[in-house]
């Protein structure tokens, strides 16, 4: 037995395993096989998972990613953001000519009427319509190009300092990949000319995780300027109060980065980080004369309504009079089995006729308890609702069509808001990415293969010893916000989960990077500087000694 757990990679592999195995599985369960042959591809995906998941345990043990000082100086500095900066403008240049004045969805143009109007709802977050487009329209005279640019203009930024990190702590080639692929992806080049909020949730994430990325390989130095924690509560309050739910991922990002700082440090930062979101969500939106949007339940709600739709649509002798009644009142009969797509609330949400307001109604324990209904009396259909409403976050072989058909275009508006963008920029851009999206979609269309990809390494490198773990929390501050928001789904949206592929470089990184030792020789011949190194330098490392960073 000892030997069995050996060669599966101890806990590490057989979580892998098991994580594997159901995500395959979740994607057998909703195919249209046969009872039979679904059961013999549980047992071929299985023996697969039992191969190959302690294999790729080895692999992650043994791959590192190898740090090379190439930040020595002020200059190369400069020079090396500076370069960082110039790519991303220009391909965010060009994303912007292609599809100018931007891409305005029917959300987009509620906030731009609100920002215009003065009348504030917050069931879009308020400061997100004050910072991304009241502070555009109010600087460039009302200028409706200005929301998107400025928004890519911060983007920039963000994805050339977080390339900028990446290269502080690791190498050239690396910092450059991590670079092309934020930039060069399709699903940035489609949802970045949005004005939505997922877009500056995405650039505060990012920005965090780079912070997150320098604390670690400081070992805390990073932290003990007082201009880095500022920066370090402002991004993370900014990325709370832009999503409703983004709660999910900063708390967890804000421990991670505590536990470098002493216990008055902790106290400060954490009632700063509080009282910030207070103020802003408190008074600031009490003297805008904010309207707030009350309960929303039926967005909170929306995977255990999929749920007994699916049953409603494919087996609806099998509900109860109670909960029949509930789901026919949100919408009727011939809705759920002529429009509802199993997994996706969204196709029905909006088809005439539909009063999703009834959810909010019957209230959270009612329409969970007609959730747990359905798995008892239709436990097929059941499963395949939850599956299908929750897949897009860990599916790393399902069917794509439902969330990558994110194009960027312009809605109807008495705006006069209307697409005058550049048709050679947007054929060029049009051309890469469709040959792009033929053979590397899984890689920019697939949250879930993201997740897979730091889960392994996350368990192949995990250690207890010292303070190594540390560098697993932001990992797992991203995947809370995943699965966390994967429960509140009511429709494929990618968009919610975008920020994962930006910040992924910047994970794996924290995960992967070489340890470096000195040795004791070279310790003791290392030449004594007097000189203080400033803790947002790049590590010092003499050529002679190879002292290793701080």
């Amino acid at each position: 037995m000892k030997k069995v757990f050996q060669n599966l990679q101890g806990i590490p592999g057989i979580l892998l395993i098991l994580y594997v195995q159901f995500i395959l599985s979740a994607d057998i369960y909703l195919s249209e096989l046969t009872d039979a042959a679904k059961a013999w591809l549980y047992i071929l995906v299985l023996i697969g998972a039992l191969i190959l998941c302690p294999a790729l345990i080895r692999l992650f043990r043994r791959f590192s990613i190898r740090y090379k000082a190439t930040l020595t100086s002020k200059r190369n500095k400069i020079i090396w953001f500076t370069v960082f900066f110039v790519i991303s403008a220009a391909v965010f240049g060009l994303y912007y000519a292609a599809e100018y004045p931007g891409a305005f969805s029917a959300d987009s143009i509620t906030q731009y009427r609100q920002a215009v109007t003065g009348e504030y709802n917050n069931w879009h977050p308020v400061l997100h319509t004050l910072l991304g487009f009241q502070l555009p329209l109010t600087l460039t005279g009302g200028w409706a190009g200005s929301i998107v640019l400025f928004q890519l203009i911060l983007f920039t930024f963000a994805a050339a300092y977080a390339a900028y990190t990446i290269l502080r702590h690791s190498n050239i080639p690396y910092a450059v990949l991590s670079l092309l692929f934020i930039l060069i992806s399709p699903v940035t080049a489609a949802i970045s000319v949005y004005p939505w909020k997922d877009i500056p949730f995405a650039i505060m994430a990012l920005l965090a995780a780079s912070y997150a990325a320098n604390t670690y390989f400081t070992k805390g130095e990073w932290l003990k300027k007082r201009s880095h924690i500022v920066a370090v509560i402002v991004v993370l309050v900014l990325a709370t109060v832009f999503r409703h739910n983004a709660i999910l991922f900063t708390l967890p990002m804000l421990i991670a980065m505590m536990l470098y700082l002493k216990r008055k440090a902790v106290i400060i930062t954490a009632l700063c980080f509080a009282a910030a979101i207070i103020l802003i969500e408190g008074p600031l939106y009490a003297m805008l004369n904010v309207t707030q949007p009350g309960d929303r339940a039926e967005e909170m709600l929306g995977v255990p309504v999929s749920v007994i739709g699916a049953v409603a649509k494919k087996n609806p002798n099998a509900l109860d009079a109670e909960t029949k009644q509930f789901i026919y009142s949100v919408a009727p009969p011939e809705t759920w089995a002529n429009n509802y797509v199993i997994g996706n609330f969204n196709t029905v949400k909006f088809v005439p006729g539909t009063n999703y307001h009834k959810i909010t109604e019957a209230g959270t324990p009612k329409v969970i308890g007609y959730m747990f209904k359905c798995f008892a009396e239709s436990p097929k259909e059941a499963f395949a609702g939850l599956i299908a409403a929750t897949d897009m976050v860990y599916t790393v072989s399902g069917d794509d069509s439902h969330w990558s058909d994110v194009r960027p275009m312009i809605v109807g508006n008495e705006y006069n808001i209307t697409y005058r963008g550049d048709r050679t920029a947007k054929g060029v851009v049009s051309f890469i990415f469709e040959r792009l999206d033929t053979f590397m979609r899984w890689i920019f269309w697939y949250v879930g293969a993201m997740n897979l990809l730091l889960i392994t390494a996350a368990l192949a490198r995990f250690k207890l010893k010292k303070t190594e773990w540390k560098r697993i929390l932001p990992v797992l501050a991203m995947l809370m916000y995943n699965f966390g928001t994967m429960l509140l789904l009511s429709g494929d949206e990618i968009r919610l989960f975008y920020f994962t592929f930006p910040v992924t470089p910047v994970l794996f990184l924290l995960i992967m990077r070489e340890e470096r030792k000195t040795p004791a020789l070279d310790r003791k011949k290392a030449p004594v500087s007097s000189k203080k190194v400033q803790s947002d330098d790049a590590p010092a490392i003499d050529l002679q000694t190879k002292a290793v960073e701080n």
